[in-house]
This record gives C-alpha cells, structure tokens and sequence, in this order.
C-alpha cells in the first residue's frame, strides 16, 4: 500500500500537512512545551516522602526541631569527631552530653541517630 502523501502535488502536500499534522508530531509538540514540567511529580513526591521521614525521625526519637537544629550545627563541621554539648539534650527520654561520629566505647550508654549518622552518649 502506498501512501497517499506521495501521490499528492508539492503544494497540496504541504497544505494538507498543515491542516492534519500526523500524530507524531503532535506529541512530538507536545513534549516539547512541557518539557519543563515533566519531572514536577516525581519532585514533589519526593519531597513529600523527604519531610514525611524527617517528622517520623522526630517522633520516634522524642526530639524537637530545635534540638535537631542545634545537633546539625555542630556536627555540620567537617573535622567533627567529638563534641562535648553545653547543654545537655533531650532524646528519647534521657539527656545525653556528648555527640561523636564513630561508636564510643562499649560500656557507656549512647544511642545512635541514624538520620544524622551522629552517637550521642550520656
């Protein structure tokens, strides 16, 4: 079967082509203005499920935003291994002193934040 497009005149062709784009090409237009957008979903969805994690890591560990803001501060440093804290913190119904970024030793009570990858020690 041939196509019909081939049998048609130059300009018959053309006008016939701006009159009826064939379907490719339509979603090929379509794709192209809202090339921006495309990705809109999958971003916010995964910012949802990013704040959805954060508020379920503050409430398993009983801690409050200012208490994880204060924790970020000073671990945020690079060199950050051991910090002793100036004011105790509340976690998880116990106030622990230190934050480290490695394990302490084995017979000292600390608990492990796994959303911050920080010990803190009593």
């Amino acid at each position: 079967m041939t196509n019909i497009l081939e049998d048609l005149p130059v300009s018959v062709r053309r006008q016939f082509q701006e009159l009826f784009p064939s379907e490719p090409n339509i979603i090929q237009d379509f794709l192209r203005r809202t090339e921006w957008c495309q990705d809109l979903y999958q971003w916010q969805s995964e910012k949802v499920y990013a704040k959805k994690k954060f508020y379920t890591f503050l409430a398993r560990n009983q801690m409050d935003y200012s208490t994880f803001n204060y924790l970020k501060l000073i671990t945020s440093d690079v060199s950050f291994k051991e910090v002793k804290l100036k004011t105790p913190v509340k976690v998880r119904g116990s106030f622990y002193t230190k934050a480290l970024s490695k394990p302490p030793h084995l017979h000292s009570n600390y608990i492990y934040l796994d959303f911050m990858g920080i010990y803190l020690e009593e």
